[in-house]
Protein backbone atom coordinates (compact mmCIF):
# COMPACT_ATOMS: atom_id res chain seq x y z
CA UNK A 1 0.00 0.00 0.00
CA UNK A 2 1.08 3.25 -0.69
CA UNK A 3 0.12 6.27 1.11
CA UNK A 4 -1.33 9.50 -0.49
CA UNK A 5 -1.04 11.44 2.24
CA UNK A 6 1.96 13.88 1.10
CA UNK A 7 0.37 14.15 -2.57
CA UNK A 8 -3.04 15.05 -2.02
CA UNK A 9 -4.87 18.19 0.16
CA UNK A 10 -6.65 16.11 2.44
CA UNK A 11 -6.90 17.08 6.15
CA UNK A 12 -7.54 14.68 8.93
CA UNK A 13 -7.30 11.14 7.48
CA UNK A 14 -4.66 9.20 5.61
CA UNK A 15 -5.11 7.50 2.33
CA UNK A 16 -3.25 4.84 0.53
CA UNK A 17 -3.49 3.31 -3.05
CA UNK A 18 -2.74 -0.51 -4.37
CA UNK A 19 -2.93 -1.18 -7.84
CA UNK A 20 -3.79 -5.27 -7.93
CA UNK A 21 -4.24 -7.95 -10.41
CA UNK A 22 -3.61 -8.30 -14.35
CA UNK A 23 -6.11 -5.29 -14.85
CA UNK A 24 -4.27 -2.83 -12.64
CA UNK A 25 -7.25 -2.04 -10.75
CA UNK A 26 -6.71 0.20 -7.98
CA UNK A 27 -7.66 -0.55 -4.51
CA UNK A 28 -8.03 2.59 -1.73
CA UNK A 29 -8.18 2.55 2.00
CA UNK A 30 -9.45 5.62 3.88
CA UNK A 31 -8.07 6.14 7.62
CA UNK A 32 -9.47 8.41 9.67
CA UNK A 33 -6.51 9.74 11.94
CA UNK A 34 -8.82 10.56 14.91
CA UNK A 35 -10.99 7.44 15.84
CA UNK A 36 -8.79 5.48 13.32
CA UNK A 37 -12.01 4.10 11.81
CA UNK A 38 -11.71 2.97 7.60
CA UNK A 39 -13.10 2.46 4.59
CA UNK A 40 -11.64 0.19 1.80
CA UNK A 41 -12.99 1.60 -1.63
CA UNK A 42 -13.28 -1.28 -4.16
CA UNK A 43 -11.32 -4.29 -2.74
CA UNK A 44 -9.61 -5.55 -6.03
CA UNK A 45 -6.48 -7.52 -4.68
CA UNK A 46 -6.86 -10.23 -6.50
CA UNK A 47 -3.87 -12.94 -4.80
CA UNK A 48 -2.92 -13.66 -1.11
CA UNK A 49 0.46 -11.42 -1.58
CA UNK A 50 -1.92 -7.91 -2.09
CA UNK A 51 -4.38 -9.08 0.56
CA UNK A 52 -1.71 -9.63 2.91
CA UNK A 53 -0.22 -5.88 2.37
CA UNK A 54 -3.81 -4.56 2.93
CA UNK A 55 -4.01 -6.72 6.07
CA UNK A 56 -1.11 -5.25 7.12
CA UNK A 57 -1.88 -1.70 5.99
CA UNK A 58 -5.51 -1.60 8.21
CA UNK A 59 -3.69 -3.11 11.50
CA UNK A 60 -4.85 -1.16 14.08
CA UNK A 61 -7.66 0.59 12.44
CA UNK A 62 -11.51 -0.59 12.59
CA UNK A 63 -13.10 -1.18 8.85
CA UNK A 64 -16.49 0.14 9.12
CA UNK A 65 -17.58 0.46 5.12
CA UNK A 66 -16.31 -1.26 2.14
CA UNK A 67 -16.98 1.27 -0.68
CA UNK A 68 -18.16 -0.11 -4.54
CA UNK A 69 -18.00 1.97 -7.24
CA UNK A 70 -19.72 -0.26 -9.59
CA UNK A 71 -20.09 -4.21 -9.39
CA UNK A 72 -17.39 -5.26 -12.19
CA UNK A 73 -15.10 -8.50 -11.18
CA UNK A 74 -12.05 -6.50 -10.76
CA UNK A 75 -13.33 -3.88 -8.53
CA UNK A 76 -15.32 -6.77 -6.49
CA UNK A 77 -13.39 -9.53 -6.28
CA UNK A 78 -11.81 -8.76 -2.87
CA UNK A 79 -15.32 -8.17 -1.00
CA UNK A 80 -15.58 -11.51 0.34
CA UNK A 81 -12.13 -12.04 2.01
CA UNK A 82 -12.81 -8.30 2.92
CA UNK A 83 -16.29 -9.43 4.64
CA UNK A 84 -14.68 -12.50 6.38
CA UNK A 85 -11.91 -10.22 8.26
CA UNK A 86 -14.10 -7.32 8.94
CA UNK A 87 -17.74 -8.63 9.09
CA UNK A 88 -18.89 -5.58 11.21
CA UNK A 89 -18.42 -3.34 7.91
CA UNK A 90 -20.99 -2.63 5.69
CA UNK A 91 -21.01 -3.54 1.98
CA UNK A 92 -21.63 -1.08 -0.41
CA UNK A 93 -23.24 -0.78 -3.63
CA UNK A 94 -25.85 1.18 -5.69
CA UNK A 95 -29.05 -1.30 -6.84
CA UNK A 96 -28.91 -0.57 -10.16
CA UNK A 97 -25.30 -2.79 -9.85
CA UNK A 98 -27.06 -5.99 -8.71
CA UNK A 99 -26.62 -7.73 -11.68
CA UNK A 100 -23.35 -6.58 -12.64
CA UNK A 101 -22.66 -7.78 -9.52
CA UNK A 102 -24.31 -10.91 -9.24
CA UNK A 103 -22.60 -12.17 -12.64
CA UNK A 104 -18.84 -10.54 -11.56
CA UNK A 105 -17.68 -14.61 -10.13
CA UNK A 106 -19.01 -15.73 -13.42
CA UNK A 107 -17.22 -13.21 -15.72
CA UNK A 108 -14.42 -12.50 -13.78
CA UNK A 109 -12.43 -15.63 -14.99
CA UNK A 110 -12.82 -14.53 -18.85
CA UNK A 111 -10.54 -11.07 -17.72
CA UNK A 112 -7.80 -13.71 -15.87
CA UNK A 113 -9.57 -13.02 -12.67
CA UNK A 114 -9.42 -16.07 -9.91
CA UNK A 115 -13.12 -15.16 -8.49
CA UNK A 116 -14.14 -16.50 -5.24
CA UNK A 117 -17.32 -18.78 -5.67
CA UNK A 118 -19.79 -16.42 -4.71
CA UNK A 119 -19.76 -13.18 -3.19
CA UNK A 120 -21.48 -11.65 -0.36
CA UNK A 121 -24.74 -9.85 -0.32
CA UNK A 122 -24.41 -5.81 -0.10
CA UNK A 123 -25.59 -4.30 3.27
CA UNK A 124 -26.24 -0.82 2.12
CA UNK A 125 -27.96 0.67 -0.73
CA UNK A 126 -26.10 3.79 -2.19
CA UNK A 127 -28.34 6.54 -3.92
CA UNK A 128 -27.13 9.67 -5.41
CA UNK A 129 -26.50 12.35 -2.58
CA UNK A 130 -25.91 10.33 0.05
CA UNK A 131 -23.02 11.12 2.79
CA UNK A 132 -20.70 8.56 3.67
CA UNK A 133 -18.86 9.20 7.23
CA UNK A 134 -16.09 7.79 8.18
CA UNK A 135 -14.90 8.55 11.43
CA UNK A 136 -14.58 12.40 12.00
CA UNK A 137 -12.69 13.60 9.51
CA UNK A 138 -14.28 11.73 6.47
CA UNK A 139 -17.43 13.01 4.48
CA UNK A 140 -17.97 11.50 1.25
CA UNK A 141 -20.90 11.80 -1.09
CA UNK A 142 -22.01 9.55 -3.10
CA UNK A 143 -22.64 11.02 -6.45
CA UNK A 144 -24.41 8.51 -9.63
CA UNK A 145 -22.26 8.56 -12.59
CA UNK A 146 -23.53 5.61 -14.60
CA UNK A 147 -22.35 4.88 -18.17
CA UNK A 148 -19.21 2.64 -17.88
CA UNK A 149 -22.07 0.50 -15.80
CA UNK A 150 -25.70 1.67 -14.69
CA UNK A 151 -25.16 2.21 -11.30
CA UNK A 152 -21.78 3.23 -11.06
CA UNK A 153 -20.45 5.81 -8.52
CA UNK A 154 -18.04 8.33 -7.49
CA UNK A 155 -17.23 8.87 -3.60
CA UNK A 156 -16.45 12.78 -3.00
CA UNK A 157 -15.02 14.52 -0.45
CA UNK A 158 -15.48 18.25 -1.38
CA UNK A 159 -13.26 21.09 0.39
CA UNK A 160 -13.40 24.53 0.00
CA UNK A 161 -15.10 24.23 -3.35
CA UNK A 162 -12.68 21.60 -4.79
CA UNK A 163 -12.64 18.07 -4.42
CA UNK A 164 -11.26 14.72 -3.83
CA UNK A 165 -12.81 12.29 -6.11
CA UNK A 166 -12.93 8.47 -5.86
CA UNK A 167 -14.09 8.19 -9.65
CA UNK A 168 -14.27 4.32 -10.11
CA UNK A 169 -13.73 3.79 -14.06
CA UNK A 170 -15.77 6.64 -15.32
CA UNK A 171 -12.65 9.24 -15.82
CA UNK A 172 -9.10 8.09 -16.34
CA UNK A 173 -6.12 10.39 -17.26
CA UNK A 174 -5.88 10.02 -20.98
CA UNK A 175 -8.91 8.30 -21.23
CA UNK A 176 -12.48 6.86 -19.78
CA UNK A 177 -14.16 3.54 -18.77
CA UNK A 178 -14.92 1.75 -21.70
CA UNK A 179 -18.73 1.43 -22.69
CA UNK A 180 -18.75 -1.71 -25.02
CA UNK A 181 -20.19 -3.90 -22.00
CA UNK A 182 -23.75 -5.45 -22.08
CA UNK A 183 -25.33 -2.65 -20.28
CA UNK A 184 -22.84 0.79 -20.40
CA UNK A 185 -24.04 3.44 -22.46
CA UNK A 186 -21.58 5.69 -24.19
CA UNK A 187 -24.37 8.33 -23.87
CA UNK A 188 -24.80 8.26 -20.18
CA UNK A 189 -21.36 8.55 -19.65
CA UNK A 190 -20.82 11.60 -21.93
CA UNK A 191 -23.37 13.03 -19.59
CA UNK A 192 -21.87 11.86 -16.61
CA UNK A 193 -18.68 13.68 -17.38
CA UNK A 194 -20.37 16.71 -17.98
CA UNK A 195 -21.68 16.19 -14.36
CA UNK A 196 -18.48 15.84 -13.02
CA UNK A 197 -17.59 19.44 -14.26
CA UNK A 198 -20.58 21.01 -13.58
CA UNK A 199 -20.28 20.00 -9.63
CA UNK A 200 -16.96 20.14 -8.98
CA UNK A 201 -13.69 22.88 -9.78
CA UNK A 202 -10.66 22.44 -12.36
CA UNK A 203 -8.56 21.69 -9.27
CA UNK A 204 -10.27 18.96 -8.16
CA UNK A 205 -8.01 15.71 -7.68
CA UNK A 206 -9.20 12.10 -9.26
CA UNK A 207 -8.63 9.16 -8.12
CA UNK A 208 -9.57 6.62 -10.48
CA UNK A 209 -9.89 2.84 -10.75
CA UNK A 210 -7.28 2.64 -13.18
CA UNK A 211 -4.26 4.45 -14.01
CA UNK A 212 -2.76 7.41 -11.59
CA UNK A 213 -4.02 10.26 -10.00
CA UNK A 214 -4.92 13.31 -12.36
CA UNK A 215 -7.22 16.51 -12.05
CA UNK A 216 -10.62 17.71 -13.70
CA UNK A 217 -8.24 20.36 -14.86
CA UNK A 218 -5.33 18.26 -16.60
CA UNK A 219 -7.78 16.04 -18.53
CA UNK A 220 -10.11 19.16 -19.72
CA UNK A 221 -6.93 20.23 -21.05
CA UNK A 222 -5.57 16.51 -22.51
CA UNK A 223 -8.87 14.13 -22.66
CA UNK A 224 -10.45 13.94 -25.89
CA UNK A 225 -13.35 12.03 -24.63
CA UNK A 226 -13.68 15.19 -21.73
CA UNK A 227 -13.26 17.57 -25.06
CA UNK A 228 -16.16 15.52 -26.88
CA UNK A 229 -18.56 15.58 -23.91
CA UNK A 230 -18.07 19.33 -22.44
CA UNK A 231 -18.55 20.24 -26.58
CA UNK A 232 -21.30 18.25 -26.56
CA UNK A 233 -22.71 20.25 -23.57
CA UNK A 234 -21.97 23.59 -24.85
CA UNK A 235 -23.77 22.93 -27.86
CA UNK A 236 -26.66 21.89 -26.27
CA UNK A 237 -26.83 18.35 -27.37
CA UNK A 238 -25.69 16.74 -23.94
CA UNK A 239 -26.86 18.17 -20.03
CA UNK A 240 -25.01 17.28 -16.80
CA UNK A 241 -27.85 15.17 -15.19
CA UNK A 242 -29.73 17.00 -12.14
CA UNK A 243 -28.21 16.82 -8.95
Amino acid sequence: MRSLARRIPIRGYDVAVQSCGPLGCNLYALTCLATREAAIIDPSFTNPAEYSLLQKYMEGTSVKQILLTHGHPDHVIGVADCAQQWPDATIALHPWEDENYSEACHLGPFFGLNMPEKLPKPTCSLSDGDVIAVGSSIRLRVVHTPGHAPGHVAFVDEQDGSAVIWGGDLLFRGSVGRTDFPNASSEDLLVSLVRLYDLFADESIVLSGHTTPTTLGTEEQFNVFVHKALSMSKKGIVRGAEA
